[in-house]
């Protein structure tokens, strides 16, 4: 049997986990329940759990820093992160640490189903029966198109950035991704590239002595005028502002 602990601070959420599907049937246990992200980590590590799955926003110790000194600990542990649309660019980055899946509040069983099955066949070559039918495999398929869309621009916001060339990229049509995008994140691409950008300037404004102009071209605005207007949009000060403070996050 896989081993998985589910981590979650609000417990209707780890309920929902631990009923949505049936774990037996599909080869695992649950293991452990945690509250927080430094319970998370004691629990994986104490009863050896194979599959951790974790909400991105956790006390003491957020979910990507759970998963990355796991990761660093033992890369066998395999990972499902869960992330609300606000902060799904930072789910983004738990591919660097050997993120499995990532999946959108609020959590839909069949996703999490294939979620699972997928780790419990590289890890046992469990049998499994493939109950799956047209229309879960339409959902499936829009959630892969919603995912590489977004690893589309964390490869490549550093660079004019056009909603038909990511549609290009994946053979869709780009008012299709575009209805994706409002559908399953509640915005528009270009919101999405602006949050994501903002989001990698904050980084550089926090931990380089790069200057605010230098920056905005590093992120992808030509404009540093246009680029310190989205910044405060989104973040709610100036660059200048955010990098006296060194303290704010975007959607903190």
């Amino acid at each position: 049997m896989i081993k998985v602990v589910i981590a979650d601070d609000e417990y209707y959420i780890l309920k929902e986990l631990d009923d949505i599907i049936d774990w037996n049937r599909i080869g695992c246990e649950i293991v452990g329940n945690a509250k927080n992200g430094r319970e998370a980590k004691e629990l994986v590590l104490s009863l050896h759990a194979d599959l951790l799955i974790t909400d991105i926003k956790m006390p003491f110790v957020d979910g990507l820093s759970v998963i990355q000194d796991l990761h660093e600990h033992n890369k066998e542990i395999e990972f499902i992160l869960i992330s609300g649309y606000s902060d799904f660019s930072y789910a983004l980055q738990g591919i660097k640490f050997g993120v499995s899946d990532y999946l959108l509040k609020p959590i839909d069983s069949t996703e999490l189903m294939n979620a699972v099955k997928k780790i419990v066949r590289k890890k046992e070559g469990f049998p499994l029966q493939n109950e799956e039918n047209p229309i879960i495999e339409q959902v499936v398929q829009t959630n892969r198109y919603i995912k590489r869309a977004l690893e589309y621009v964390e490869k490549h916001y550093a660079s004019p950035l056009h909603l038909q060339e990511v549609a290009d990229s994946l053979s869709i049509s780009s008012s299709y991704l575009s209805k994706l995008f409002v559908d399953k994140l509640e915005m528009r691409f270009t919101q999405f590239v602006n949050l994501y950008r903002i989001k990698v300037s904050q980084q550089y404004l926090k931990s380089t002595d790069k200057t605010i102009e230098e920056i905005a071209s590093i992120v992808g605005y030509s404009d540093y005028k246009y680029y310190s207007h989205v910044f405060k949009t989104v973040s709610g000060m100036t660059p200048m502002q955010y990098k006296s403070e060194r303290s704010y996050y975007v959607n903190s």
